[in-house]
Order: structure tokens, then C-alpha cells, then sequence
């Protein structure tokens, strides 16, 4: 498992969790539906040890409502946007 910083950032009314380890330029992971930012190294699916190894800074996230992530107070159907 990647050792890095965790944190949580507001935006637009929901908290959104996400880590980030290694420096250099960013890749971003944006995890599938149902999923959280850990599941696939927490089910052996995939190490993302070689992206920080790469010199690269690697940044996961929870989407809304999924992980530590919130839903917030904005309706959750897109067609009321």
C-alpha cells in the first residue's frame, strides 16, 4: 500500500476525501461506480507503487457519496440540475 498524505477539500457543498503521493506531474485516478479510492489495491488488483516510483505525483479521490466522501445537500438526480 502507497504511505502518503490524506486530506479532504470542500467543493461546492461536499467534502471530498483523496490521497497523494510521489512529486512530479500529476496523474489523477478517478475511480469506476461503486468503487472507492482503495478498492482495487485493497483487492490486489493493482499496485500503484510504480507511478510515485515513475517520479510522477499520484492523486486519488472518493467521488461524491462514495469512500469518505460526502453527498452533500445538492439533489443527488442530475435532472434536477
Amino acid at each position: 500500500m502507497i504511505v502518503g498524505s490524506e486530506s479532504s477539500s470542500q467543493v461546492r457543498g461536499v467534502r471530498l476525501g483523496w490521497s497523494a503521493s510521489g512529486e512530479g506531474p500529476l496523474v489523477l485516478f478517478a475511480h469506476g461506480l461503486g468503487n472507492d479510492r482503495w478498492t482495487l489495491e485493497r483487492t490486489g488488483l493493482l499496485d500503484w507503487s510504480a507511478i510515485p516510483a515513475a517520479g510522477r505525483r499520484l492523486v486519488r479521490f472518493d467521488a461524491r457519496g462514495h469512500g469518505t466522501s460526502t453527498t452533500g445537500s445538492h439533489p443527488l438526480d442530475p435532472d434536477q440540475y
